[in-house]
C-alpha cells in the first residue's frame, strides 16, 4: 500500500515538473554601436518659472572640428545637422560604445483544445 502510494506521488510530482515553463535564462546578444558624442549644454523652465541648466548627450557623427575658433559641426541620428560653438557644448568624444541587449521574447500561442479535470466546489453550488 504504501509504495503504491509513494508512486501515485512521484507520478504526480513528475507531470507537474513536466508541465512547468523553462526557468533557465535566455542567452542575451549585446549588440554594440558606435558613435560620436557631443554633450550640449541646455536651459530649461519649470513649472515655477525657473530657469535650470543641463547637459544632454547627442549621438551621430562629428563632420568637422575648428581647434582654432572652437566651432563644432555634427550631424545626429536624425539626420539633423547642428553648428555649435564652444560655449554650447561641455565636451565631446570620438567613437563612443554602446552597448544595448536584445531578447528574444518567445510568444507562446493559447492552448484553447483538450480536456480539463478540476476537483473541488464552485460557488454554483452555494446558490440557493
Amino acid at each position: 500500500m504504501k509504495t503504491t502510494l509513494t508512486l501515485f506521488i512521484i507520478a504526480l510530482l513528475n507531470t507537474g515538473i513536466l508541465a512547468q515553463p523553462d526557468t533557465l535564462q535566455k542567452e542575451q546578444n549585446p549588440i554594440v554601436e558606435v558613435y560620436d558624442v557631443v554633450a550640449v549644454n541646455k536651459t530649461s523652465t519649470d513649472g515655477r518659472g525657473r530657469t535650470y541648466q543641463y547637459v544632454s548627450e547627442l549621438k551621430g557623427k562629428i563632420l568637422n572640428y575648428d581647434e582654432s575658433t572652437g566651432v563644432l559641426s555634427f550631424k545626429g541620428r536624425d539626420g539633423k545637422i547642428y553648428s555649435f560653438k564652444n560655449t554650447d557644448y561641455k565636451y565631446f568624444e570620438y567613437d563612443k560604445e554602446f552597448t544595448t541587449k536584445t531578447k528574444k521574447v518567445e510568444i507562446r500561442p493559447r492552448k484553447d483544445s483538450g480536456y480539463e479535470f478540476g476537483v473541488g466546489l464552485s460557488f454554483g453550488y452555494f446558490n440557493i
